[in-house]
């Protein structure tokens, strides 16, 4: 069941510095390319880096913040998610496209925890940095950057980000963040 996966799912911190399959990875990005969007503009788009060009994926580990770099370093890929900000067809701003990222992440993120891989996405990265080491166009909303690829050992990481990674998985109650009309 879906629900499994989802709750079977951590932002891990520990990643086997090897590649993992392009099908693979083609199979996870197909999954997040299925999820809604507003007016159905899909409009993510996402710049992937490999362990297959170690120059590609060091650039972007190179704009993360320290303390990202210590683990992402070891993942086999990483993906930068991003949100054209306007409606194709007309123009205008489009509202949702941060939403429909999201969503289209969380499907990615899902079918990485079920093909078996781990992931953990990022927010700890400069931003101007990115769009102009990977020339993404000012159209786009970059959102995260999504640190995929097999689960490592804990040995080499800091010892704050062992405990943390040992914890308990910590989320709110329903009658917290939902409220019944």
């Amino acid at each position: 069941m879906i629900i499994d996966v989802i709750n079977n799912r951590r932002s891990t911190m520990s990643f086997a510095p090897e590649a993992i399959d392009k099908k693979q990875i083609e199979e996870i990005l197909t999954a997040a390319t299925l999820a809604p969007s507003a007016f159905n503009e899909q409009p993510w788009r996402f710049y992937v880096a490999t362990r297959d060009n170690m120059e590609m994926f060091n650039l972007v580990v190179s704009t993360m913040t320290q303390s990202n770099q210590l683990w992402a370093k070891n993942a086999s890929a990483l993906i930068i998610t991003a949100a054209e900000s306007k409606v194709n067809r007309t123009g205008a701003d489009n509202y949702h496209s941060l939403h429909d990222l999201g969503m289209a992440t969380a499907n990615l993120m899902a079918q990485t925890q079920a093909s078996g891989l781990v992931s953990h996405p990022m927010s700890g990265f400069d931003y101007d940095a990115i769009r102009a080491k990977l020339n993404i166009p000012q159209s786009q909303i970059i959102g995260a950057i999504v640190a995929i690829g097999k689960a490592g050992s804990l040995e080499g990481l800091p010892e704050r980000m062992k405990e943390r990674a040992l914890s308990a998985r910590d989320r709110k109650p329903l009658n917290e963040v939902v409220s019944f009309l």
